[in-house]
């Protein structure tokens, strides 16, 4: 697991462009090349594909929107605090606002991250498919193994 999950930094302005690749897994071989270290990225879910691609051993992610860098904090939150990959399913999609505060980091203790993540990534408005979908094909298709990355 990535040992640092660091520095959210949000700029002025929110933006969301839609991502010019049909499938991250295609650059999961780019992804291997690279060297132990931080990954620096932007965007939402493709900081962390990339970053659990590679030999990363932490995550820096730069982005303007702030629903951006709030999912990250979030989403950062839950990978710390889960126990495995199941765990981790578990924590995104199901758990409730009491189990996220029992997991004892600030951003899960917080009740408007919870229902902010029960309505744009639990329950994304009609057409917005601005977080969670690329995530669960790079998860079905990588076959990953939590004992040696994050999902």
């Amino acid at each position: 697991m990535l040992s640092t999950l660091a520095l959210f930094t949000s700029l002025i302005g929110s933006s969301f462009l839609t991502p010019n690749e049909l499938n991250p897994i295609d650059a999961y071989p780019i992804w291997r090349l690279g060297e132990t270290g931080t990954y620096v990225s932007v965007g939402s879910e493709r900081s962390f594909i990339g970053a659990a691609s590679s030999d990363a051993n932490g995550l820096v992610v730069i982005d303007r929107d702030p629903a951006v860098i709030r999912f990250a904090q979030i989403n950062a939150a839950l990978l710390k605090a889960s126990l495995n990959l199941s765990d981790y399913r578990f924590l995104r999609m199901k758990a409730d606002a009491n189990e996220w505060a029992a997991r004892g980091l600030k951003p899960l203790e917080d009740i408007e991250n919870w229902k902010w993540w029960e309505e744009y990534i639990r329950h994304p408005p009609k057409g917005d498919t601005h977080y969670g979908t690329y995530w669960a094909r790079f998860n079905l298709a990588s076959n990953s193994s939590w004992s040696s990355k994050p999902p």
